[in-house]
């Protein structure tokens, strides 16, 4: 169940970090309204598989603080609402390729663009013999991706792999070639935040999204900076481009 590695990984991160966790059950409302007895019967199963999982976090040693609620909605727009106030909002995912799980690409792809806060999607198979964290070297070195990624790679005690590639302009022969300078700049400022990382710089000849996937195939975590409200701005082609393959 990808719900079930996603709230597995949410509550390990919250209780290294001595964070609370909310569960969030939506109930699509396109489910209700056809019959009055099959309505009550799908707001019992949510209710009942929600307080079914805070009794079986509540039973582990150490959890942290959960609680839970039941929304009615679109499940997209809801955990948009959802987001609002909260540090991160992590959702699960069976998706693992372009082919398997497209439906995930384009039902809620728009919620870690539109997200309030953070977001983590979590995969259902997410293994544990994953390694490290993967974030590119943006042309801001000082970006909030940079600092979120490396926080998170000492965190897990994990190497931070820094990757600077090709932009859409410089790979349709538009502009400069600044990928050594990124690179370093990102390098120096991440050893700058935290000087126990340990940092994996690479140098792509990809573009950029192109090269996240291929060094995401083996990391444990994969960081993206957040779009701008600009509708040209790049980073919304790249996660896009991400979160499809």
């Amino acid at each position: 169940m990808s719900e079930r590695a996603a709230i597995d990984w949410v509550i390990e991160r919250a209780q290294a970090l001595g964070r609370s966790v909310e569960l969030v059950h939506v109930i699509d409302e396109r489910w209700l309204g056809l019959d009055e007895a099959r309505d009550g019967t799908v707001r019992d199963h949510a209710a009942a598989a929600l307080d079914a999982e805070l009794a079986r976090l509540g039973a582990a040693p150490g959890a942290p603080p959960v609680r839970g609620r039941v929304l009615t909605g679109l499940p997209p727009k809801a955990l948009l609402d959802a987001s609002a106030g909260a540090d991160l909002l992590v959702i699960g995912t069976h998706k693992t390729g372009f082919t398997y799980g497209q439906s995930f690409e384009s039902s809620f792809v728009g919620i870690a663009m539109r997200a309030r806060c953070a977001v983590a999607i979590i995969p259902e198979f997410h293994a544990r013999s994953r390694r490290g964290v993967v974030v590119a070297a943006e042309a801001d070195a000082y970006g909030e991706p940079l600092e979120s990624a490396t926080r998170e790679a000492v965190r897990l005690g994990q190497d931070l792999l820094i990757v600077s590639a090709w932009g859409a302009a410089s790979v349709a022969g538009r502009g400069e070639d600044g990928r050594a300078a990124r690179l370093e700049a990102a390098t120096s400022t991440a050893r700058s935040i935290d000087s126990r990382v340990t940092v994996r710089p690479r140098l792509s000849t990809s573009a950029v999204s192109e090269a996240l996937v291929s060094a995401a195939a083996t990391a444990s975590v994969l960081v993206l900076a957040k779009p701008g409200a600009d509708p040209d701005d790049p980073t919304t082609a790249i996660n896009h481009d991400v979160f499809a393959n």
